[in-house]
């Protein structure tokens, strides 16, 4: 499947709109900025390191932000693919469930101080899509919720089949949150812009997922759940799914 601009969406739901645009660069220019600052930092103290046993302790460290600079780039051009509408999508049918559940076990065998509580459906929950495309979805969002949570803390994820949608939400009630008021995903995006650190790296992963859930005619929000916190809840109907009514 190949999205053009009409299938991706319009500007009222805000593919097109010049702010969102303006959202994006700035958000690729903060991610940007910090990841060259910190391949500068450890490159200069890599060329004034007489020490060879720190030297090669510092070659290492300069390869981590190489791959992390590597992984950024693509992020950012698989983002701009997206909002341009050049994308190519599978169509195959799989198990929601399970691909939630089995990105779930990858992350907690890289994780350290964080305990992911899931509440996933014991049956077979089958939709019609892009498995990859989903995988992505999910870790964006995990990767969100544990950056603004860096000293650790307790995740919760739940997967729900409603009457006419499936929702996908994310929590954490250690996060830190930016001041200003939570309106739209979008919204929350610019205030954390503003700030001048502890968001760095969530906003991109944010944005990809905003504008993927679109794609599939749904939505993405933000919300400051009564305990604390921060909760993402991503929705998509039914019927840009292909799910079964009688499953």
């Amino acid at each position: 499947m190949i999205l053009d601009d009409r299938s991706a969406g319009d500007s009222e739901n805000g593919m097109d709109n010049p702010r969102d645009t303006s959202l994006f660069l700035r958000l690729v220019s903060r991610d940007l900025g910090e990841s060259f600052a910190d391949f500068r930092r450890r490159f200069n103290d890599l060329t004034e390191e007489p020490n060879l046993i720190r030297l090669r302790e510092n070659l290492g460290e300069l390869t981590e932000s190489v791959y992390r600079m590597d992984r950024l780039v693509r992020d950012l051009a698989d983002t701009a693919d997206i909002e341009s509408g050049n994308l190519t999508l599978k169509e195959e049918s799989f198990d929601l469930a399970a691909l939630l559940s089995g990105q779930i076990s990858k992350r907690l065998r890289r994780l350290r101080g964080y305990r992911i509580q899931p509440e996933i459906p014991s049956s077979p929950l089958i939709v019609t899509g892009d498995p990859d495309r989903f995988a992505t979805l999910i870790n964006d969002l995990l990767d969100a919720v544990i950056l603004l949570s860096p000293g650790g803390g307790t995740v919760l994820i739940r997967l729900m089949r409603g009457d006419s949608e499936i929702s996908l939400a994310v929590e954490n009630r250690g996060a830190k949150l930016p001041p200003g008021k939570l309106e739209t995903i979008l919204d929350w995006l610019d205030t954390c812009l503003q700030e001048k650190e502890g968001f760095e790296g969530v906003g991109l992963g944010l944005y990809r997922t905003h504008l993927t859930v679109q794609m599939w005619n749904g939505r993405l929000d933000v919300a400051m759940p009564p305990e604390g916190g921060l909760l993402f809840t991503l929705r998509i109907p039914h019927q840009s799914l292909n799910v079964p009514k009688n499953e």
